[in-house]
């Protein structure tokens, strides 16, 4: 019963690192009227960050920390992976198949298009309403190496936050609003 009492968590701030710039944004509201509660944008010095690649996980984290102690309340992360570290694809699957069919055939067009070795990345799917082709639902899949996410995910851990959400930027910042 305790639980009713409780305030939800509702939402999440949305997390870019950009090529030279930490970007967050948390939002309040509804989808349709959302309201900007709070944003910063902070310059990277490039002996942390650059060229979207983690050199200083720990200075990272602690700039992190230190912009979201600047009014940011909501410790759900909805953290954007640089499009240059995603590769996406779409395809075909068939509407009868299981969902551990579906996981088989997306990691089978992983392996046929990604040059790097399954347990060397992430992979993540969503089967999406359209369709090509009859009796097949179409696809969206999205591969990044462990690595750039890892580095990422760690850097926020060391600020005292968790990525609930790791995405692609459109699809990250998307959630921001979303869940509103």
């Amino acid at each position: 019963m305790l639980s009713l009492f409780k305030k939800q968590a509702k939402g999440y701030v949305g997390m870019e690192l950009a090529t030279s710039q930490l970007r967050m944004v948390e939002l309040s509201g509804t989808k349709d009227k959302p309201v900007l509660e709070r944003y910063a944008i902070v310059e990277i010095p490039t002996e942390m960050y650059s060229n979207n690649e983690v050199h200083d996980q720990l200075t990272l984290g602690k700039l992190i920390k230190e912009t979201f102690a600047k009014g940011f309340s909501n410790k759900r992360i909805a953290l954007a992976m640089p499009s240059s570290q995603v590769i996406t694809k779409e395809f075909n699957i068939p509407e009868s198949a299981s969902p551990d069919e579906q996981m088989e055939i997306v990691q089978t067009e992983v392996q046929n298009t990604v040059p790097l070795d399954l347990d060397e990345i992430y992979i993540d799917y969503k089967v999406l309403p359209t369709s090509k082709e009859e009796g097949t639902f179409e696809a969206a899949c999205a591969v990044s190496k462990k690595e750039h996410v890892d580095d990422r995910v760690g850097a926020l851990e060391i600020a005292g936050l968790e990525a609930k959400i790791v995405d692609s930027e459109h699809n990250a910042m998307m959630y921001s609003v979303d869940a509103v």
